[in-house]
Protein backbone atom coordinates (compact mmCIF):
# COMPACT_ATOMS: atom_id res chain seq x y z
CA UNK A 1 0.00 0.00 0.00
CA UNK A 2 1.48 3.29 -1.08
CA UNK A 3 -0.49 5.11 1.64
CA UNK A 4 1.40 3.16 4.27
CA UNK A 5 4.69 4.73 3.20
CA UNK A 6 3.63 8.03 1.60
CA UNK A 7 0.99 10.62 2.39
CA UNK A 8 -1.58 10.51 -0.40
CA UNK A 9 -4.72 12.58 -1.05
CA UNK A 10 -7.16 9.64 -0.90
CA UNK A 11 -7.22 5.90 -0.46
CA UNK A 12 -10.08 3.77 -1.79
CA UNK A 13 -10.16 0.15 -0.70
CA UNK A 14 -12.28 -2.23 -2.75
CA UNK A 15 -12.72 -5.41 -0.67
CA UNK A 16 -9.29 -4.92 0.81
CA UNK A 17 -7.01 -4.93 2.78
CA UNK A 18 -6.86 -8.67 3.28
CA UNK A 19 -3.93 -11.01 3.67
CA UNK A 20 -4.67 -14.61 2.76
CA UNK A 21 -3.31 -17.05 5.25
CA UNK A 22 -2.85 -14.54 8.06
CA UNK A 23 -4.01 -16.07 11.33
CA UNK A 24 -5.36 -12.92 13.03
CA UNK A 25 -8.24 -10.75 11.88
CA UNK A 26 -6.31 -7.48 11.82
CA UNK A 27 -2.96 -7.61 10.05
CA UNK A 28 -0.30 -6.01 12.29
CA UNK A 29 1.55 -4.29 9.43
CA UNK A 30 -1.62 -2.39 8.46
CA UNK A 31 -1.89 -0.47 11.75
CA UNK A 32 1.01 1.89 11.01
CA UNK A 33 0.54 4.18 8.05
CA UNK A 34 1.48 7.78 7.25
CA UNK A 35 -1.69 8.77 5.37
CA UNK A 36 -4.28 10.08 7.85
CA UNK A 37 -7.29 7.82 8.50
CA UNK A 38 -9.63 10.59 7.34
CA UNK A 39 -8.39 9.99 3.79
CA UNK A 40 -9.41 6.29 3.66
CA UNK A 41 -12.70 4.97 2.22
CA UNK A 42 -13.70 1.35 1.74
CA UNK A 43 -16.30 -0.64 -0.18
CA UNK A 44 -16.84 -4.36 0.30
CA UNK A 45 -19.52 -6.96 -0.33
CA UNK A 46 -20.94 -8.70 2.72
CA UNK A 47 -20.80 -12.11 1.02
CA UNK A 48 -17.03 -11.95 0.51
CA UNK A 49 -15.57 -14.69 2.72
CA UNK A 50 -12.77 -12.34 3.77
CA UNK A 51 -15.15 -9.64 5.09
CA UNK A 52 -14.27 -10.14 8.79
CA UNK A 53 -10.53 -9.53 8.25
CA UNK A 54 -11.27 -6.70 5.80
CA UNK A 55 -13.44 -4.96 8.40
CA UNK A 56 -10.88 -5.60 11.16
CA UNK A 57 -8.20 -3.99 8.99
CA UNK A 58 -10.45 -1.01 8.24
CA UNK A 59 -10.83 -0.55 12.01
CA UNK A 60 -7.07 -0.91 12.40
CA UNK A 61 -6.63 1.90 9.85
CA UNK A 62 -8.93 4.09 11.94
CA UNK A 63 -11.81 4.16 9.46
CA UNK A 64 -14.32 3.26 12.19
CA UNK A 65 -13.79 6.71 13.72
CA UNK A 66 -16.00 8.10 10.93
CA UNK A 67 -19.02 5.95 11.74
CA UNK A 68 -20.24 2.40 11.41
CA UNK A 69 -20.34 0.61 8.08
CA UNK A 70 -23.40 1.52 6.01
CA UNK A 71 -25.19 -0.40 3.25
CA UNK A 72 -25.32 2.16 0.42
CA UNK A 73 -28.37 0.50 -1.13
CA UNK A 74 -30.42 1.25 2.02
CA UNK A 75 -29.02 4.70 2.74
CA UNK A 76 -29.05 8.09 1.06
CA UNK A 77 -25.84 9.94 0.28
CA UNK A 78 -23.78 10.96 2.16
CA UNK A 79 -24.43 7.64 4.01
CA UNK A 80 -24.02 9.20 7.46
CA UNK A 81 -20.55 10.42 6.38
CA UNK A 82 -19.11 6.99 7.04
CA UNK A 83 -15.91 5.88 5.34
CA UNK A 84 -17.02 2.22 5.20
CA UNK A 85 -19.65 0.90 2.80
CA UNK A 86 -20.69 -2.76 2.84
CA UNK A 87 -23.18 -3.82 0.19
CA UNK A 88 -25.30 -6.89 -0.34
CA UNK A 89 -26.32 -6.10 -3.90
CA UNK A 90 -26.12 -9.04 -6.30
CA UNK A 91 -24.36 -8.24 -9.59
CA UNK A 92 -26.87 -7.39 -12.31
CA UNK A 93 -27.99 -10.39 -14.31
CA UNK A 94 -27.13 -12.88 -11.55
CA UNK A 95 -29.89 -15.04 -10.10
CA UNK A 96 -28.73 -16.20 -6.72
CA UNK A 97 -30.15 -17.17 -3.38
CA UNK A 98 -29.52 -14.77 -0.52
CA UNK A 99 -27.13 -17.32 0.99
CA UNK A 100 -24.94 -17.73 -2.09
CA UNK A 101 -21.34 -16.95 -1.11
CA UNK A 102 -19.61 -14.19 -3.05
CA UNK A 103 -16.99 -16.68 -4.25
CA UNK A 104 -19.74 -18.40 -6.28
CA UNK A 105 -20.87 -15.24 -8.06
CA UNK A 106 -20.29 -15.21 -11.81
CA UNK A 107 -17.32 -13.23 -13.08
CA UNK A 108 -18.78 -12.88 -16.56
CA UNK A 109 -17.70 -9.27 -17.20
CA UNK A 110 -14.14 -10.03 -16.11
CA UNK A 111 -13.96 -13.25 -18.09
CA UNK A 112 -15.22 -11.49 -21.22
CA UNK A 113 -12.63 -8.73 -20.99
CA UNK A 114 -10.17 -10.53 -23.23
CA UNK A 115 -12.84 -11.00 -25.93
CA UNK A 116 -14.36 -7.53 -25.77
CA UNK A 117 -14.33 -5.87 -29.14
CA UNK A 118 -12.72 -2.46 -29.12
CA UNK A 119 -13.65 0.29 -31.55
CA UNK A 120 -11.15 1.08 -34.24
CA UNK A 121 -10.00 4.63 -34.89
CA UNK A 122 -10.08 3.98 -38.61
CA UNK A 123 -6.56 2.68 -39.10
CA UNK A 124 -6.13 -1.10 -38.87
CA UNK A 125 -4.56 -1.98 -35.55
CA UNK A 126 -5.51 1.34 -33.93
CA UNK A 127 -7.59 1.19 -30.78
CA UNK A 128 -9.45 4.28 -29.64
Amino acid sequence: MIAKLRVVARVVLFSSVGDKGHTTLAIPWIATHVTPAARYWGLAHDRVPALPPIRANWDSLGMDAFGAAVAPETSEPPCDFTHMLVTDLVPQGARLAATTPMAALPLTPIRRLGRTERPSCGTPGDIC
